[in-house]
């Protein structure tokens, strides 16, 4: 029980370290970033509410089981966070004009490692039922959408890298 209140604590101290922002550096976003993020919540949001609507007609129409509405909800809360995510990473209004892009996959993997020990303590059954059914499921969609945006933020940086290569 011990090791577990000491790992959340660590765990929780680099976040925090990773999070501090340097109080000179301010999140300013430029016209064409403000747009690009604009584009990005409309999106997300479209997402979510398409998902959503699409899965109360399946489960009103028993097409899928209503044990699994609850997994669905939450997931496509997950996916319209990181479609917005992803979507203002590859159009640079993400991290706003101080690009702080080489902190992120750090505290990604945090995330990531935290949230897999917490699924992998959690889970008694790994059957599709047991996993989509249970706390377990959100998880899962953490794991899922934070594993989605670190390959977004991954793929920035060497997008950025190959161009300050060939300049």
């Amino acid at each position: 029980m011990w090791l577990g209140f000491f790992i959340v604590c660590f765990a929780v101290i680099i976040l925090l370290r990773l999070l501090r922002a340097d109080k000179s550096m301010s999140r300013e976003y430029d016209e064409r970033q403000l747009e690009s993020r604009g584009r990005a919540y409309r999106v997300g949001f479209l997402s979510t509410a398409t998902i959503n609507i699409a899965a109360a007609v399946a489960m009103f129409g028993d097409v899928v089981p209503l044990q699994y509405g609850p997994f669905i909800m939450e997931a496509s809360a997950f996916i319209g966070i990181t479609v917005f995510a992803v979507m203002t990473i590859c159009s640079d209004s993400y991290f706003g004009k101080i690009n702080q892009i080489k902190r992120y996959p750090v505290l990604l993997l945090i995330i990531i490692a935290v949230n897999g020990a917490a699924l992998v303590k959690g889970t008694e059954s790994w059957a599709p039922e047991n996993l989509l059914t249970t706390p377990a499921a959100n998880q899962l969609l953490l794991i899922l959408t934070f594993s989605v945006i670190l390959i977004a933020v991954v793929w920035k940086m060497w997008k950025e890298r190959n161009e300050e290569d060939e300049e």
